[in-house]
């Protein structure tokens, strides 16, 4: 499968790795879609140590949406075919590493993944797979305008790809 590893600033290897393959517990997802966020922006620019902790010589990228290609036996409420989002925090098991999940590679091992925790199912139905590759910076934004405490009539100013969707939410 072909990977993209953060070597150094300024330098990304595209490369090729075994495909992961799952155990009784996990699931192996197909990246489809893949956004960059500001911190990959920042460690990329600037180093490691800049943004989400990305380790030299290892895979990066953590928003990004993905179909099931191969499900474990234990594994309950996931099937192959499914498009999840892999949630950053827990995918890989290890909430240090939400900027290594493997965004920006082909395919990705979800270890010990369960449905509402380490992924959550995309409604393709309503949400496209490019825009529910949006889903975190989406929730960032939601975030920040929720603390806002908005009143009724209040007029706020939101920027950035989440802008109409967040004016829609709050009226």
């Amino acid at each position: 499968m072909k990977a993209a590893l953060y070597n150094r600033k300024k330098n990304i290897i595209m490369t090729e790795r075994e495909m992961p393959i799952a155990s009784d517990d996990d699931i192996v997802v197909k990246n489809i879609y893949a956004s960059i966020c500001g911190t990959d922006v920042a460690v990329y620019m600037h180093g490691p140590n800049t943004g989400h902790k990305v380790t030299l010589g290892e895979e990066f990228g953590h928003e990004m949406v993905s179909q099931v290609v191969q499900v474990g036996k234990n594994v309950k409420n996931i099937q192959v075919g499914d498009y999840v989002y892999p949630y950053p925090r827990l995918a890989k098991g290890d909430s240090k590493r939400a900027g290594t999940v493997g965004g920006f590679s082909e395919y990705v091992l979800i270890p010990h993944a369960k449905l509402g925790r380490e992924v959550y199912a995309v409604p393709t139905e309503s949400i496209s797979l490019k825009t529910a590759c949006l889903i975190k910076p989406f929730t960032v934004g939601f975030r920040v305008a929720r603390r806002s405490f908005p009143n009724k009539g209040e007029s706020r100013l939101f920027l950035g790809q989440e802008q109409s969707v967040l004016q829609q939410l709050l009226v």
